[in-house]
């Protein structure tokens, strides 16, 4: 979903294989990347700056980078588990924190 609106809201389907090229420079087999809009462009860019604001003002400030993210925070409701899921325009990155024990 975080990589949706990194792109504007076009879905890109993953592809592991791109393109495999033997030792002559001949295309071998080669995926075409699969892309189709699932949010509209102006609404992933509102979604995109609410979750700025999160690093910017918010509770994620320790995720500022100096370069355009945005970002999500949350915790357990009991707060020993705490997450991060963050983007850029190029990347989408989680993190979790906590242990099995919930200490």
């Amino acid at each position: 979903a975080y990589g949706v609106l990194a792109n504007g809201g076009i879905k890109v389907q993953p592809t592991a294989i791109v393109k495999i090229v033997d030792r002559n420079g001949q295309v071998v087999e080669e995926n075409s990347i699969q892309e189709k809009r699932v949010v509209d462009e102006k609404d992933a860019a509102i979604i995109t700056s609410m979750l700025e604001s999160v690093i910017s003002g918010g509770t994620g400030g320790n995720a500022a980078i100096g370069r355009p993210a945005a970002g999500k925070t949350g915790t357990t409701d009991d707060s020993k588990d705490a997450w991060f899921v963050g983007y850029t325009p190029d990347l989408v990155a989680a993190v979790w924190i906590g242990d099995d024990y919930g200490s």
